[in-house]
């Protein structure tokens, strides 16, 4: 048999009944590594298979995850026979089925179609209940003024209602409830405002083409060779302009998705104790949930250094949080790197759309980012330190509003959460015009000065630092962007290059300080 057909037959079959995650993940490796042993294949994909087959075995990868990775970019390229019946054709319907979001109705299989709505469904609708609370009778049609927010963003459940009486007859039972879901709205959008406050402050990747291809948006990595040999500064804004290609429509939603993307693992990073300092005195419980997102509508694909890192293919992080009331919400802060409008929402409905499989844990701080967004670990090291302090900063801030705010300077943040519309309204402009500042005054500030430069060392990977303390020395090390484009066009090899210039100036600038010592030295003589 072909090495190749041999390899998708070792696989688990698509339409077989689900089999565990470790027996799948066993099989996988098995296949691949009896891949790597086999003779050279005549299959047209042999090439792009086997190399990825040995990266996927690479020190520091994720070997399944990895080459399915892989695997699903090329079946998205492909046009497959649906005809075909080979095990190479039916493992590449089924990772493409993966890649474009596993969307419910688009299953390859329909006699294995996996039970749950299609991605069209709309959990704001699936929340609207027709009996009343009070009497019990269908058909109401009246809903409680003060829980009944119509946002896709941020969802609660609805209280329905015949009449007012109905209403008022069943208020004392309903207000705690009411109060609980006004707060987990409050509290959901002001850290939703925070984060990607964050997010837009601390970005540093040089993106270089964004384009939609076959139903997915690809984002294209910039080399960080450029980066490190002009001296960029570490944060930069979103490059807006690439999205210029994109509808104007749909601009603002794709630059808020790629902001976002693979950046879920914050929840148990930075923003660790703001989301305590925010939930804890509204919640019983906050648990985080790890699902395998389904039904996405805008799968992004990040192609990186000869890899393709799409984001429907990775572990996602999101909070479960169980109110006073015993309603249980999600708070998903990246849904828009989905193509998803719904931040907060009832955890059941959210659950069976978006979710195919989910793990719940105690919610604890981790000690590394673990999700998809590791694309230069020693840049986001430096990036995670300064999301910590931006954080540290905004929580003295928003203690200090707290206690402005207060008439006895002793209030709880759940009072406040739960103050009338116009007391809560003058609050959060306070904390959102505090957050402005803070960011400001830490990063935009801070780190726009020389030391936060990077720049490309000459070890053997070529790693990309800060200068710190070298800033002075280096200035006369970084090239323009405009010589930098200008070398690279004509050809030149871009790290060759570096290193000679990186050890010609190092000499001269070592010369130079030695005759400034030197000179500094006969002075004192004379």
């Amino acid at each position: 048999m072909d090495s190749v057909e041999k390899l998708f037959r070792g696989l688990t079959d698509p339409e077989s009944v689900r089999v565990s995650e470790g027996e799948t993940s066993y099989r996988f490796t098995k296949a691949l590594a009896q891949f790597l042993k086999d003779p050279v294949s005549e299959d047209p994909d042999y090439e792009y298979l086997i190399t990825h087959a040995r990266k996927a075995f690479s020190p520091g990868e994720s070997t399944v995850n990895y080459f399915c990775q892989q695997m699903a970019y090329l079946a998205v390229q492909k046009s497959i026979n649906r005809k075909d019946k080979s095990h190479k054709a039916r493992q590449f319907k089924y990772h493409r089925w993966f890649a474009l979001g596993m969307k419910h109705e688009t299953f390859p299989f329909p006699t294995a179609r996996p039970p749950g709505p299609p991605s069209t469904a709309r959990i704001a609708t699936m929340v609207n209940p027709i009996c009343c609370a009070s009497c019990g009778k269908g058909n109401a049609n009246m809903r409680c003024p003060g829980c009944a927010f119509q946002d896709d963003r941020f969802i609660v459940e609805k209280t329905s209602y015949c009449n007012k009486q109905c209403l008022q007859d069943h208020y004392e039972t309903h207000n705690p409830i009411c109060e609980g879901r006004k707060m987990i709205y409050r509290a959901t959008s002001l850290l939703y405002f925070i984060f990607v406050a964050m997010q837009e402050a601390t970005y540093i990747y040089p993106l270089e083409d964004i384009h939609k291809k076959n139903g997915v948006l690809y984002a294209v990595d910039g080399n960080f060779d450029r980066v490190g040999m002009t001296g960029r500064r570490m944060f930069i804004p979103f490059p807006k302009h690439l999205l210029e290609s994109i509808q104007p429509s749909d601009s603002m939603d794709l630059q808020r998705s790629l902001v976002l993307w693979g950046q879920s693992d914050e929840l148990c990073l930075s923003i660790f104790d703001l989301v305590k300092f925010l939930f804890k005195p509204i919640c019983k419980t906050i648990e985080q949930a790890y699902v395998h997102p389904r039904n996405v509508l805008t799968p992004i694909c990040y192609l990186s250094e000869g890899k393709a890192l799409n984001i429907c293919m990775f572990r996602h992080t999101v909070l479960k949080v169980t109110l006073r009331s015993n309603e249980k919400y999600v708070i998903d802060l990246c849904s828009a790197q989905f193509g998803w409008k719904e931040t907060l929402a009832p955890w059941a409905p959210w659950a069976e759309l978006r979710s195919a499989q989910s793990s719940i844990l105690e919610y604890q701080r981790t000690a590394s980012k673990l999700g998809a967004g590791i694309l230069n670990s020693a840049l986001e090291m430096e990036q995670q330190e300064a999301r910590g302090m931006l954080i540290k900063a905004v929580l003295e801030g928003l203690d200090n509003i707290l206690h402005t705010n207060s008439a006895d300077k002793h209030r709880s943040f759940d009072q406040l959460l739960k103050s009338d519309t116009d007391n809560y309204k003058s609050v959060e402009y306070d904390v959102k015009e505090m957050v402005r500042q803070k960011v400001f005054i830490v990063i935009t500030n801070q780190y726009h000065k020389e030391q936060y430069r990077v720049w490309m060392g000459c070890d053997p990977l070529f790693g990309i630092y800060l200068a710190k303390n070298r800033a002075k020395s280096l200035r006369k090390l970084w090239m323009t962007t405009k010589e930098y484009d200008r070398l690279k066009s004509s050809g030149e090899d871009m790290r060759k290059l570096w290193a000679e210039r990186f050890d010609n100036k190092t000499k001269e600038i070592v010369a130079q300080e030695i005759a400034a010592k030197k000179k500094k030295s006969d002075k004192h003589k004379n």
